[in-house]
């Protein structure tokens, strides 16, 4: 789910990146986000990525720097029926609620035959004015030990 930037316009989506991304999105609970910034030449660098391919998604800017390490794709701004563990094996789902989630559901709803860009500039226009809202829920490593994910997500100011 989370990103993370290790030079321009790149993200990884390794475990141990999830983890360090978790504890960012969590010190930045509450930060004024600037504007979410749309790109198309966003490249990957997990074991196996292809260097010729480049993905489209969302980047917020936070104090007048675009993080790249929190870059949003669309399986991120999708996110729902995510597998929680709160308690032993028992697996709940559950769906991120924040404002930016919603916003990116409820236009696909509306809009099923919209383009993909058409989709993140209006997830873009209408997520104005917003600040990190990050969605915690127990989760599981590949392996089955557990951690609390916490996922970028953003709210309109209060």
């Amino acid at each position: 789910m989370a990103t993370v930037k290790t030079s321009a316009n790149t993200f990884n989506t390794a475990q141990a990146v999830r983890r360090a991304t978790a504890q960012v999105v969590n010190s930045l609970n509450g930060v004024a986000i600037d504007a979410f910034i749309v790109h198309n030449n966003l490249t990957g660098d997990w074991e196996g990525a292809d260097p010729d391919k480049t993905y489209a998604g969302l980047v917020p800017k936070i104090g007048g720097v675009e993080r790249f390490d929190l870059a949003l794709l669309s399986g991120d701004l999708m996110a729902e029926n995510l597998p929680s563990y709160p308690s032993g094996d028992d697996v709940t789902f559950v769906t991120p609620d924040d404002y930016l989630h919603k916003v990116a559901r409820e236009y696909l709803s509306a809009h099923p035959g919209c383009t993909y860009d058409a989709w993140l500039q209006h997830i873009a226009s209408q997520c104005t004015d917003c600040v990190v809202a990050g969605y915690s829920y127990p989760a599981r490593t590949k392996k089955g030990g557990k951690w609390q994910n916490t996922i970028f997500g953003a709210n309109k100011k209060a």
